[in-house]
């Protein structure tokens, strides 16, 4: 995507850029390691991250949704408006190296929505955190092409 996004998070500075967490401060945080931020969940079964923004979208428009995350387990994904639809809800593999994700979505007649991300575990486990960066959105031109609605992974910094 060559466009600016239309919203991007990189919590550089330990900036949360809006998104405001869903639950306790020890259950996540914004790290600096290896000159980079990310949010990182605590470590073991409390692996777990909820989010969530308000924005005032285009109505009747087609985004994309990316962001990068890590994490040695399998993760349970959901990406939604609140009291909206669901664009996501998916299990992603391992990645032990940072990997990009994209998830398309449209927008209603409402153009203002409260957008709720969502990572944890896929299954019980007492492993290492989930990490997750760059949150972008970005608008989709119309007659761009058609963009699937999958969850489509990348490779993203390692």
């Amino acid at each position: 995507m060559t466009e600016q996004p239309f919203d991007r998070t990189t919590f550089d500075d330990f900036e949360l850029n809006g998104w405001v967490k869903r639950i306790s401060d020890k259950d996540f945080k914004i790290v600096h390691r290896g000159g980079n931020y990310y949010l990182e969940s605590s470590a073991g079964y409390s692996a777990f991250i909820f989010i969530d923004k308000n924005f005032v979208f285009e109505p009747h428009t087609q985004y994309v949704f990316r962001f990068d995350f890590r994490c040695a387990h399998r993760v349970a994904a959901s990406l939604a408006f609140w009291n909206g639809p669901v664009f996501m809800s998916d299990t992603l593999d391992a990645a032990p190296y940072w990997a990009k994700m994209t998830v398309p979505f449209n927008t209603t007649e409402r153009p203002d929505h409260s957008m709720m991300f969502i990572l944890r575990w896929a299954e019980p486990t007492d492993g290492p955190p989930i990490s997750v960066d760059n949150l972008e959105i970005y608008r989709i031109p119309p007659h761009s092409g058609a963009v699937d609605h999958v969850l489509a992974g990348g490779t993203g910094t390692e």
